[in-house]
């Protein structure tokens, strides 16, 4: 009876992260590619792919998309103007599994091409907070990622309509090839 249990709890739980990897590929197939006047606009915003990497854990990398949407706009310490924005992430786990979480980032307007960023996700009790700091340059997101048990990088390229599809692979650990 236990097994039996199990088993039903598992499938349980994969129909539900399918369902949820359904919606989320709904929403990032629905987004629409983001303007070069937009950019300017609201740097961050738009479709972003790239990969992940822990440096702490036995996960390592894996594929990773982000839907980011401008918010609000904001003003820093000392005045500067700043943005908001939420962004969406899923990562992919082993090539099977995503993990999905929304992150709001306060970004700094940009400066000598560079726009900075930071923002942070409360994980669960046992987690706690997991902080992001990043900067995007050109059409490139780096982001570093530190929580009570896990660090590393998340490193995205924005999606044009020129972009090649790289949905079906995942860049290898040392994220040169973004």
């Amino acid at each position: 009876m236990r097994r039996k249990l199990l088993g039903w709890l598992g499938i349980a739980a994969l129909c539900g992260g399918c369902a949820s990897r359904t919606a989320y590929d709904r929403h990032w197939n629905a987004e629409p590619v983001v303007t070069a006047s937009a950019v300017e606009a609201t740097p961050l915003a738009g479709k972003w792919q790239g990969s992940w990497q822990s440096n702490d854990s036995d996960y390592y990398f894996g594929l990773a998309h982000a839907i980011i949407m401008p918010l609000e706009a904001v003003k820093l310490t000392g005045g500067t103007p700043g943005q908001t924005y939420e962004a969406h992430f899923q990562l992919y786990h082993f090539w099977v599994f995503t993990e999905e979480f929304r992150v709001t980032f306060t970004a700094a307007a940009p400066r000598d091409g560079k726009v900075s960023f930071y923002g942070e996700r409360i994980m669960n009790p046992i987690d706690g907070v997991c902080r992001y700091d990043g900067f995007l340059q050109g059409d490139k997101i780096v982001t570093s990622f530190n929580s009570i048990k896990d660090y590393g990088t998340i490193v995205l390229r924005r999606v044009t309509a020129e972009s090649p599809d790289v949905t079906g692979a995942a860049w290898g650990p040392s994220q040169d090839n973004h």
